[in-house]
This record gives structure tokens, C-alpha cells and sequence, in this order.
């Protein structure tokens, strides 16, 4: 059988890096509104 602690961090890690290309996404989301807004102005 597998090792469940191995499972539960590969898991954890998956979250984490889906978690963190959310976070980038949003980033450039804001980064383009921003750069809108200069240009508005």
C-alpha cells in the first residue's frame, strides 16, 4: 500500500500550487487595471 503521508503532501502541494496560479491570475487582473487607470487619466 501507499504511503498516506506521502499522498496527503502531494495533495497539499497541488493545492498550494493551484492557490497560488489563482493568485497570480488575480495579480494580472489588477495589474492591467491599473495600468488602465494611469492611462486614463
Amino acid at each position: 500500500m501507499s504511503n498516506p503521508e506521502k499522498t496527503c503532501r502531494s495533495e497539499r502541494a497541488r493545492e498550494e500550487l493551484k492557490n497560488n496560479a489563482r493568485f497570480q491570475n488575480v495579480r494580472v487582473i489588477v495589474d492591467d487595471l491599473r495600468k488602465q487607470a494611469r492611462s486614463y487619466r
